[in-house]
C-alpha cells in the first residue's frame, strides 16, 4: 500500500517521465510544439476531447510536448510525445485534434490515417519513476515494436522506389493532305 500511494503521488506531482513515439498522418505544425488544454470525458459526440472556453468541473488539464523526429514519407511522420499530465487518450486526442492523427487510431483518426495499417502506431518508449521505497531513480525503456518498424520500412521503401512513370505514346501524327 505504501508503494501504491507513493507512485500515485508521483503521478499527481507530474514527476513521472513518460515518452511515446507515434507514426502520424499529416504535416506536424513544426519541429517542436506543445499542446496544453482541458480534456472532457465527452466533448458532445461521445468521445473524449478538448473543450473550448473555460474549464468545466468535469474537465482536466492535459499537456504534451511533441518533437518531430523524422519524415517517413509524404504523409507520415515519426513524432515523440512527452507527457506532463496523464489523461486517458491524451496523446491520441492532442495529435488528432491538431490535424496529425496517429496511424491506426480507429477512435480519433481518419480513414486516410488508417488505410493499410493493422494496429495503433503509438508506443511507450520511456517510463521513469522514483522507486517508491528507496527513492532510487529508475528509467525503463522499450524499443519500437517490430510491427511499427515494419510499417516504417514499408513506407520508406515505397517512397524510395516510386513506380515508373508511364510514357506518353509518341506515334507520328497523320498528315492530312
Amino acid at each position: 500500500e505504501t508503494a501504491q500511494l507513493e507512485l500515485k503521488a508521483q503521478l499527481e506531482h507530474h514527476s513521472v517521465e513518460r515518452r511515446y513515439i507515434a507514426l502520424t498522418h499529416g504535416r506536424p505544425p513544426g519541429e517542436a510544439w506543445t499542446v496544453s488544454n482541458h480534456l472532457a470525458d465527452d466533448r458532445g459526440d461521445g468521445l473524449r476531447g478538448s473543450i473550448e472556453g473555460s474549464p468545466t468541473p468535469r474537465s482536466k488539464h492535459a499537456k504534451t510536448d511533441f518533437v518531430h523526429l523524422e519524415r517517413i514519407d509524404k504523409h507520415v511522420n515519426l513524432v515523440e510525445a512527452k507527457l506532463h499530465t496523464g489523461r486517458t487518450h491524451q496523446v491520441r486526442i492532442h495529435l488528432a485534434e491538431g490535424g496529425t492523427p496517429i496511424l491506426g487510431d480507429d477512435r480519433y483518426g481518419t480513414a486516410a490515417a488508417n488505410r493499410g495499417v493493422s494496429r495503433l502506431c503509438l508506443h511507450a518508449v520511456v517510463l521513469g519513476i522514483r522507486h517508491p521505497i528507496t527513492g532510487e531513480a529508475l528509467r525503463f525503456t522499450s524499443p519500437i515494436p517490430d510491427s511499427i518498424e515494419r510499417q516504417m520500412r514499408s513506407l520508406r521503401h515505397s517512397n524510395s522506389n516510386p513506380s515508373p512513370k508511364r510514357r506518353k505514346s509518341r506515334r507520328p501524327k497523320k498528315r492530312r493532305g
